[in-house]
């Protein structure tokens, strides 16, 4: 049911915008946030290179992903009279305002407001006013709390806005009209206006300066220094209130304070337009509180996990890679000649959104699945749960390797429990699904016989040295629901043996094909022709398993926003810089999502840019490569075209462009499909 007290906070955004978009001009530029704002990264780079000048080992470090909604550039032409250097000639002076949207009155945790909830946002306020006024001259910086006009704005937040100098705007959403309820101040007006209260006032300085001005009109002006000078103390208390509040906004504040971005707007903005989806109404309302409250991404993912899993299969969602992966940030932090590891929890969550998308615009091509968007919740956000395991393993063997000169003291010993542990059930799931589905046979005569080499294939990629965790990933899918949840899973009113059969066991099959480790594997001509015959997987046509196609797709395209340890230990303003870490600057991630489109006559695409890396750095290369394997594995539906793009950091002229249209027909003849 729709609440009639608030509105969608992506049809806010996009009033906010339409409106000052009608104001742009020149002098006057619109942005979506402030990595994509131009004037902002250059006076970021000034400040940032002043404080290295200053001090060689010093850094100033700006996280980068704030949550913002609208920023409003406005360029003003200064007199040297407005500037507190003297030497200033009359120049051009970028002016900001930073808008935050909130869409309802929940976003304000009303009846709360002495509690935490609102001490958070007037933390996550103050936070902002203070850092930003570092980055750019606080006379210079504005903020601006967006609200619909049917929210009712409580009292006590208007004064502490009126208080802190920050604006309120209301947005007549039917009406698309635009009123300001309370001006935005800048930090230097707010601290000046309270200034001149502050002297005004009687019991403060007020006897103090009318004596002052006695002297004034009687003496000359070195009695009137000594009587400020005496009155030092009084003056100081006053800005002493403003130290303290800036220490308070900044000091202590941990990433998750104020809200960490990973996931893409453009992405979240595209549930909005979800039309076939069964649990549509709780992805939105999950969005859309997450927007308004500009809650730190990990929070997010977790609360709408767990939501998600519970209300659509009735069970708790696992915390097992949310629980163990903080640590392999730590065990692989110091790694040579690698990328250190990424994350996998919200890379999970961000395909699955990625995928809906998908599969909303291309709902009737999935209607061989009983559930479509379930299988997928399942498929996605499970991926790569068992991630901890492979890498564990890897360690490991480093570990005794290093130690006692040996490999084989470090690996987790699965192949005596393969049976006894029901791992044998659960892989003949796998197996009979994979078959079935993709191979096009059946468990009767001799298929034993004909699929050894695919047996022995996952066999040894789940009890070998050379673990894989989405074949691990799959079968701890199917034990946790097969053996432990049955009673509990519920998916509307049907039994739990047609769900696991027409649901869940595709979901596990996804998982276990999507890593190239396994499909690259199963799809290698020259490997399977040492001894094991013709290979068996040398593509995969999405008519034969659109959510294994979409799972693979997905996983290699969505490649944005994925945090790296660099992003966890710069958790300060300020922090020395070791050497050894500067060619690290960039590992939070070198793409960005540009664009994504889905036209059901037509297909999707994905477009990736690198802000910062032409296409001759290694990770770009590595990328170009990896979805050059891509495109000659899948096979997109006849009349569609599903394509991944790739610009540089200098978005000029046409992007690398990877179409999903299959092996090469002479590839196919040397690995011939069942």
């Amino acid at each position: 049911m729709p609440n009639p007290n608030s509105v969608n906070h992506s049809d806010l955004v996009v009033q906010l915008e339409k409106y000052w978009r009608g104001k742009e001009s020149l002098n006057l530029k619109i942005y979506r946030g402030l990595d994509e704002c131009p004037e902002f990264l250059q006076d970021l780079e000034s400040v940032q290179q002043d404080v290295k000048n200053a001090g060689p080992e010093e850094e100033f470090y700006h996280q980068g992903n704030f949550p913002s909604d609208l920023i409003v550039v406005e360029k003003k032409i200064e007199s040297p009279d407005t500037t507190s250097d003297a030497s200033a000639k009359r120049h051009k002076a970028n002016y900001y305002t930073l808008f935050l949207a909130m869409s309802s009155a929940e976003a304000l945790n009303i009846g709360k407001l002495m509690g935490k909830p609102y001490r958070k946002i007037k933390k996550r306020l103050s936070f902002y006013l203070y850092y930003f006024s570092r980055i750019v001259e606080p006379r210079r910086f504005r903020i601006v709390n967006v609200f619909p006009k049917v929210v009712t704005i409580p009292g006590r937040f208007k004064k502490f806005c009126k208080d802190d100098g920050f604006g309120i705007s209301i947005i007549d959403m039917e009406n698309e009209r635009y009123t300001v309820e309370l001006e935005p101040k800048s930090l230097s007006d707010t601290i000046e206006d309270k200034f001149k209260e502050y002297i005004d006032t009687p019991e403060n300085l007020g006897e103090t300066l009318d004596k002052i001005r006695v002297i004034l009109d009687k003496s000359g002006t070195s009695e009137l220094k000594e009587a400020v000078k005496g009155k030092a103390q009084d003056f100081t208390l006053f800005f002493e209130q403003y130290i303290i509040d800036a220490t308070d906004a900044i000091a202590g504040i941990k990433p998750g304070d104020f809200g960490r971005r990973y996931l893409d707007k453009q992405l979240l903005y595209q549930m909005y337009e979800l039309k076939n989806i069964s649990y549509r109404d709780t992805i939105i309302e999950l969005v859309n509180e997450h927007l308004d409250e500009h809650m730190d991404d990990y929070q997010f993912v977790t609360e709408s996990l767990s939501q998600l899993w519970k209300k659509i299969l009735n069970i708790e969602y696992s915390d097992f890679l949310e629980t163990y992966e903080p640590a392999l940030l730590h065990v692989f932090a110091e790694k040579k000649d690698e990328i250190i590891y990424r994350d996998h929890y919200i890379h999970q969550f961000q395909v699955f959104l990625l995928g809906l998308y998908f599969i909303d615009c291309f709902y009737e091509r999935f209607n061989r699945y009983m559930k479509p968007e379930v299988s997928w919740l399942i498929a996605a956000t499970f991926h790569d749960m068992a991630y901890p395991i492979q890498k564990l393993d890897e360690w490991l063997d480093k570990f005794f390797k290093e130690a006692f000169l040996t490999k084989k003291l470090g690996h987790i010993e699965l192949e005596s429990h393969f049976v006894k542990q029901g791992f044998l059930r659960s892989f003949n799931f796998i197996m009979e699904q994979f078959c079935s589905k993709i191979m096009n046979e059946h468990f009767c005569g001799d298929w034993l016989a004909k699929e050894d080499g695919v047996l022995q294939c996952f066999y040894e990629h789940i009890t070998g040295p050379n673990k894989q965790h989405c074949l691990l990933s799959s079968i701890s899918l199917l034990k946790l629901l097969y053996e432990k949840k049955p009673r509990k899973i519920k998916v509307d009113d049907i039994e739990f043996s047609r769900v696991f059969k027409e649901i869940i066991i595709p979901s596990a099959l996804a998982i276990a094909l999507h890593d190239d480790n396994i499909w690259g594997k199963l799809n290698n001509d020259k490997d399977w022709k040492s001894g094991r015959g013709n290979c068996p997987l040398p593509s995969l046509e999405f008519e034969r398993d659109p959510l294994s196609f979409l799972l693979i797709f997905c996983d290699c395209a969505q490649e944005w926003g994925r945090p790296h340890l660099k992003d966890e230990r710069k958790s300060g303003i300020y922090k020395k810089k070791k050497k050894e870490e500067e060619e690290e600057d960039d590992l939070a991630g070198i793409f960005r999502l540009k664009n994504m489109e889905c036209n059901p006559e037509k297909g999707l695409k994905v477009t990736l840019y690198s802000p910062k890396h032409d296409s001759t750095d290694p990770r770009f290369t590595k990328k170009v490569n990896d979805l050059k394997a891509l495109q000659q594995f899948l096979i997109q539906p006849e009349g569609l075209e599903f394509t991944i793009s790739l610009f540089d950091k200098n978005l000029q002229g046409e992007p690398l462009r990877f179409s999903m249209t299959g092996p090469s027909a002479s590839s196919q003849k040397s690995c011939p499909a069942k």
